[in-house]
């Protein structure tokens, strides 16, 4: 959901100006007999503040006639959340590659759609398994494991399981 933000509060008198987006990179649902590859989404509006955006809710639901669930049903999904200024002016980390994609594209939706484009990863490991894709987890089946990562915005976080010692070298 790109178009997600966060707006200062007025009512409260609070600061958090930033695009919030739900990134959802995978889903699968077998629920009822039928195959589900996208997910139902539906928005709620909790509450309208005067001269301020609404509070709104993004309920991820259960497809139509679908009140239960029975045996053998099941939903997987991968998803996070991606919080990021709107503007430079209001980023006060040391990333320079952020401040200067927030200078190129202040307050735009865009930011959130580079961050998922630039995040479809091209992964090849040598001596370990890729278990899933972002954040990168690795199970390690060698002694020495090689990475070759194509793409990323910034930094890619990567997890390593199955290390037979907690002393390995990165």
């Amino acid at each position: 959901f790109p178009g997600m933000q966060i707006h200062e509060d007025k009512v409260h008198g609070k600061k958090g100006t930033a695009w919030k987006a739900l990134i959802i990179q995978s889903f699968e649902a077998s629920l009822g007999g039928n195959v589900y590859a996208n997910p139902n989404i539906s928005f709620l509006v909790r509450d309208v503040y005067q001269n301020s955006a609404p509070n709104i809710h993004a309920l991820l639901t259960l497809p139509e006639g679908i009140s239960e669930l029975a045996g053998g049903d099941f939903v997987s999904m991968d998803l996070y959340w991606a919080t990021l200024p709107h503007d430079a002016d209001k980023y006060y980390g040391p990333n320079e590659f952020l401040r200067k994609k927030l200078e190129e594209m202040p307050d735009s939706w865009k930011m959130i759609l580079e961050e998922v484009q630039g995040n479809n990863l091209g992964v090849e490991v040598i001596g370990g398994e890729l278990k899933h894709a972002y954040p990168l987890i690795i199970q390690s089946t060698d002694p020495e494991i090689t990475l070759n990562i194509v793409g990323g915005v910034g930094a890619v976080p990567i997890r390593f399981d199955g290390l037979s010692s907690p002393l390995y070298r990165l």
